[in-house]
């Protein structure tokens, strides 16, 4: 009896021995640990965040950079926030940002994009902005890029790019459901089969004409209260009023404005498409830009013979950034797959 005891003491021992061999092995490999952290199962440790300052154009704009201590990188990874009242301290962009740096230890650069809390901005102006920000950065911090932008401001971080010197273009960007033909999207948005977020309708209405300027301050004054998650549409027939809630509701989007900031028409100002790698994430459950805009960016990508990748996954959307532990065994090895070539050269 005694024996037996013996023998399976030892074979547990070399299954625990085995077991976390392959943990150790899995977990040195940057798209675990990004996985695992990003998805909250495992902390991030190990972080420094500094709080600095960059002039651009004659002002101050602020930014966090996050690095990995001991880690000794001058390849850094610029996270640009969309039209949200937390900016560049989000909190789904701070686990980003930390996740990335402790799984890469590349430096990770989250700046604050003025012109979106300017209520008189111009699509135009907030382009000029991210451009002038960027090319500030790069000036400030000499390296190597790249850059990540999510949803519509991803699509308009592709649009600002489109001025950007070769020598100066990120190497990699990372788009997280970009929109790519604008105006195919119109009849999408408003179908009973697609429940978009208002967030969405307040972001188009606040670019079109048949709004007046006190009805745009009090649209640009909803987008800028809206929290994570679901849009409250309570708190937004609040700010809006009821008259103006309607109208918001049942908006008739202007497809030329949709179609002139579609990544399509964006990309074709190129003589010839970057030399960079794109890489897109798209959820099949976004209830902001629909799945098949991120897959149609990615085949006319490829098509152009640019390098990109693709990942559809049900695991996350734009209201959501949790990864349930099923969804996340079940498309490990696709997400592992993504990540690896992503972060492939950039761990330190």
């Amino acid at each position: 009896m005694k024996k037996c005891f013996i023998i399976v003491a030892i074979v547990l021992g070399i299954l625990c021995a085995v077991s976390f061999a392959i943990f150790f092995h899995y977990w040195q490999q940057p798209s675990v640990k990004y996985l695992l952290t990003m998805g909250g199962y495992l902390p991030v440790y190990g972080i420094s965040i500094s709080e600095e300052r960059i002039t651009v154009n004659n002002k101050t704009v602020p930014l966090d950079i996050y690095r990995k201590k001991y880690a000794h990188s001058n390849t850094y990874f610029v996270l640009f926030h969309g039209l949200t009242p937390q900016a560049h301290k989000h909190p789904q962009l701070v686990q980003m940002a930390k996740s990335i740096a402790f799984a890469t230890g590349m430096n990770v650069i989250v700046p604050k994009i003025p012109e979106y809390f300017i209520k008189d901005a111009t699509l135009h102006d907030v382009k000029q902005g991210i451009r002038s920000l960027y090319s500030s950065i790069v000036n400030a911090y000499p390296g190597h890029y790249r850059a990540f932008g999510a949803c519509l401001s991803g699509t308009v971080m592709l649009s600002a790019f489109t001025m950007l010197p070769q020598n100066i273009y990120p190497e990699k960007i990372l788009l997280f459901g970009p929109m790519f033909q604008g105006n195919t999207i119109k009849g999408t948005l408003f179908e009973k089969y697609f429940d978009v977020d208002f967030l969405v309708k307040l972001t188009i209405s606040s670019n079109m004409s048949m709004f007046n300027p006190e009805e745009k301050d009090l649209i640009h004054k909803a987008m800028m209260s809206a929290n994570m998650g679901i849009t409250d549409e309570t708190r937004m027939k609040q700010i809006l009023g009821d008259r103006l809630f309607r109208d918001i509701s049942i908006v008739t989007i202007d497809e030329e404005y949709l179609k002139k900031t579609g990544a399509r028409t964006l990309l074709k100002n190129y003589k010839a498409i970057p030399n960079c790698k794109y890489f897109i994430l798209h959820s099949k459950t976004d209830r902001i830009i629909p799945f098949d805009e991120g897959k149609s960016l990615f085949n006319f990508l490829k098509g152009s013979g640019t390098f990109s990748e693709f990942l559809g996954t049900e695991l996350l959307d734009h209201v959501s950034g949790r990864i349930t532990v099923k969804g996340f065994v079940s498309e490990l090895k696709y997400m592992k797959h993504f990540f690896d070539e992503l972060f492939e050269g950039d761990s330190y």
